[in-house]
């Protein structure tokens, strides 16, 4: 990610947790901030200039390539079959 100092997410430890939630698992702003409005003080507008400014393509590709690692792996194991 493009680091940006006066940005919440940039400098959240939960950056890549949320792009990984976000273009992995479909979570919407609304259900990223319910879910993380305790540890960060986000809005529509901080995820979307994050998301649209800050996150650079290898960033989206690492999360995805995350995402098939542990899809075969459930697969190799057999859970959730």
């Amino acid at each position: 990610m493009r680091f940006e100092p006066h940005c919440k997410i940039c400098k959240s430890e939960l950056a890549t947790a949320l792009l990984f939630l976000h273009r992995c698992e479909e979570y919407s702003y609304k259900m990223l901030i319910e879910r993380y409005k305790h540890v960060l003080d986000i809005n529509v507008y901080n995820l979307s200039t994050h998301f649209n400014r800050h996150v650079q393509q290898k960033d989206i590709d690492a999360v995805e390539e995350t995402k098939r690692r542990w899809a075969q792996m459930d697969a190799e194991l057999g859970v959730r079959a």
